[in-house]
């Protein structure tokens, strides 16, 4: 995942401009981001029902890497199990 040029406190306050009655175009102006970014910041903050993007992030990587660990796992238990048919035949 690329880094944001923008921490999540400057996305918050950038989206609470334009929920204080600014236009999203002026807003994206001014801080030099497109408004197709913007709509994505509004909606990856709307939809964490209250939860922090900083710990949704962290839930998200966390879950990346036990999804690898997994897969490393599941790799190493066909390794020993075709191992251990070629010792018994």
């Amino acid at each position: 995942m690329r880094q944001s040029r923008f921490s999540d406190d400057e996305i918050a306050k950038i989206l609470a401009e334009v929920a204080g009655g600014l236009k999203p175009h002026a807003v994206c102006q001014v801080h030099g981001i497109s408004v197709q970014t913007f709509y994505r910041w509004k909606a990856l903050f709307q939809n964490h029902n209250g939860m922090s993007v900083a710990r949704l992030r962290n839930l998200e990587l966390e879950n990346h890497r036990l999804k690898q660990t997994v897969a490393d796992l599941s790799l190493d238990i066909r390794t020993l199990k075709v191992a251990i048919s070629k010792t018994l035949q």
